[in-house]
Order: C-alpha cells, then sequence, then structure tokens
C-alpha cells in the first residue's frame, strides 16, 4: 500500500506536473521527495502507534 502511494505521488510530481522538466536535479529532488521522504513519514508514524501500544498512552505522550 505504502509504495503505491510513493509511486502515484512521484508519478502524479514528475510526469503530471512536468517535473521531468527539471532535469536530472529535478530527477532526484522529486524520486527522494516521493520515496524517500514518503517512507521516511511514515515509518515514523508506525514508531509512534507502536510507542503508544507498548505504553498505553495517547499520541500526545507518545511523540514527545
Amino acid at each position: 500500500m505504502h509504495v503505491c502511494r510513493a509511486f502515484a505521488y512521484f508519478f502524479y510530481r514528475y510526469v503530471i506536473r512536468l517535473g521531468f522538466l527539471d532535469g536530472q536535479a529535478g530527477t532526484a529532488f522529486h524520486f527522494l521527495q516521493g520515496f524517500w521522504y514518503r517512507y521516511l513519514v511514515d515509518a515514523k508514524v508506525a514508531e509512534v502507534k507502536r510507542y503508544m501500544h507498548k505504553q498505553e498512552c495517547d499520541v500526545v505522550v507518545a511523540i514527545k
């Protein structure tokens, strides 16, 4: 699921929004923004959810 979301975002920014016109630097930027950054966000959300489950606390406490 997460890979599909990341690919859809990359495709939207790189193809539909004409990100490919930015050249090599644009390709690197859109790839990292679409895949690496989204993966990092998903990993952080999963980390908070695991902590909440383990410590039986709410999201505010888990983030702090």
